[in-house]
């Protein structure tokens, strides 16, 4: 396997990553890091931040609905000519 994480150390990407003021630029320097210590291979980064939201004033997770499929749905001819049986819509509400 080639890559970023054949080019740098997982300890320098942290490093990178902790120093970083942006995603952009954290980005940006693993890429070329990885080019610097030999390229072998196209270098694909992706970074998220993912983040804590609060639930506003309700204290509460909102349930999750699973409802049937709409009538305009239910009209509609499967894909696969019919030969596959769906199973019978669900109408429940899931914490």
């Amino acid at each position: 396997m080639t890559g970023l994480t054949s080019m740098i150390t997982e300890d320098r990407i942290r490093q990178i990553l902790g120093s970083s003021e942006t995603l952009d630029e954290a980005a940006d320097r693993l890429i070329q890091e990885a080019n610097e210590a030999g390229g072998r291979d196209n270098i694909t980064v992706v970074l998220t931040r993912v983040e804590e939201v609060e639930n506003g004033d309700r204290g509460i997770d909102q349930p999750t609905v699973i409802a049937p499929p709409s009538a305009a749905t239910a009209a509609a001819p499967p894909a696969d000519g019919g030969h596959t049986a769906a199973p019978p819509p669900v109408d429940r509400a899931v914490d």
